[in-house]
């Protein structure tokens, strides 16, 4: 089919919460839309991020550093 997939087991703790964030906002901005190549992807996905305000970022990001520490002292790897 031509589509390149990532398998990702159901509990990655690499995906951080932000990723989450941002995507839903990326997926958000494209439903509908169909793109021919890569390129005009890339561009929609960087305008969609563009709008997310510093403060959505910030917050993103204390909340998953909030989430490491927690993890840290329970001790997950």
């Amino acid at each position: 089919m031509g589509v390149a997939t990532l398998l990702l087991p159901p509990r990655n703790h690499n995906l951080a919460p932000p990723d989450f964030c941002l995507f839903r906002k990326i997926k958000t901005t494209a439903e509908g839309t169909r793109h021919g190549t890569l390129e005009p992807v890339k561009v929609a996905a960087r305008a969609s991020l563009k709008e997310v305000p510093f403060d959505g970022f910030h917050g993103a990001f204390s909340d998953w550093v909030k989430r490491q520490q927690r993890r840290i002292h329970a001790g997950c790897e």
